[in-house]
């Protein structure tokens, strides 16, 4: 059985969110718990997880490992987002051949 989550790791995973860690990095600070573990709870308490705006610094990348023939849970990875998130996204815009312009 998964041990749960304190109030104390709650309030500390929010607070290294809210200070920009990722959740990979967010595994020093919480030592018992795995990768997938803080993502999952993350997604869970994040206020602003949900709908959370791609930044271009995101867009481009998704567009660019796609190009490269990277999977979606590979991009997921190395973006820090779901892979439902990324999913979603690639459904919606990416065309497998034109990378959008962001700057206009």
């Amino acid at each position: 059985m998964a041990k749960r989550w304190t109030p104390e790791e709650d309030e500390l995973l929010l607070k290294l969110r809210q200070e920009g860690f990722t959740a990979r990095e967010m595994t020093a600070q919480l030592k018992d718990r795995t990768y997938a573990a803080i993502r999952t709870r993350i997604a869970a308490i994040a206020p602003d997880n949900k709908n959370r705006p791609w930044t271009d610094e995101e867009k481009q990348t998704v567009y660019r490992m796609k190009a490269e023939g990277k999977s979606n849970k590979q991009i997921a990875r190395a973006i820090d987002r779901t892979l439902g998130a990324v999913t979603s996204f690639v459904f919606r815009y990416w065309n497998g051949s034109v990378l959008p312009d962001l700057d206009g």
